[in-house]
């Protein structure tokens, strides 16, 4: 059953959080691995996700061994899933406390999915863009001079935007990772920018 439709009433048959001293119960939950295996996340992610709270901290044995039930299942799968369609931790965590408060987080889940969807198309453009540009680029290496760089002259090539440039765009100054770079037209009468060491 969807998180979205679930009561918020624990399952009379699920143990409660904490220290389990019956042992016929414990044998109805899971152990870290097996979770990890049913669910295919590694265990060292389960542990992060209850150090952040993302996960309850599970029911332990007497000797202290952490049991995880069907809960614990359906709410890993869920931030799986979650993560799968490109939500953050941080937006998981918003869904999960709106359906623990009581709220049918569905159409909070909508809005993030919609605003995916603009970033992806975003993301989409500015990669075909860049991949105009890297072909620009590759049909005029053959052109710079050789001697023209510190490095290597075909990153030296390329110009990033200049901070005044974005500033006076009104745009926030992009990582270079992510940065549009601008490439300089090689022609026969025409030489790079000079490098400025």
């Amino acid at each position: 059953m969807c998180l979205c439709a679930q009561a918020r009433r624990r399952p009379a048959s699920q143990p409660r959080r904490g220290r389990l001293g019956n042992c016929r119960v414990t044998r109805l939950g899971k152990s870290r691995r097996e979770l990890s295996g049913r669910v295919g996340v590694n265990t060292k992610t389960i542990r992060y996700y209850e150090s952040i709270k993302l996960l309850p901290e599970p029911a332990r044995t007497p000797s202290g061994y952490r049991i995880y039930g069907p809960h614990d299942e359906t709410r890993l799968t869920f931030i799986k899933t979650a993560q799968h369609l490109g939500l953050s931790l941080d937006e998981i965590r918003e869904v999960l406390v709106l359906r623990e408060a009581g709220t049918a987080p569905c159409e909070h889940v909508r809005g993030v999915l919609r605003q995916q969807v603009r970033d992806i198309s975003r993301r989409i453009s500015d990669l075909r863009r860049l991949r105009q540009e890297l072909q620009s680029l590759d049909a005029a290496i053959d052109n710079i001079p050789r001697d023209a760089a510190a490095v290597c002259r075909i990153i030296e090539h390329v110009r990033s935007p200049q901070p005044e440039e974005t500033a006076n765009s009104g745009m926030p100054m992009p990582l270079n990772r992510n940065a549009s770079p601008t490439f300089w037209r090689v022609t026969a009468t025409e030489s790079p920018p000079p490098h400025h060491a």
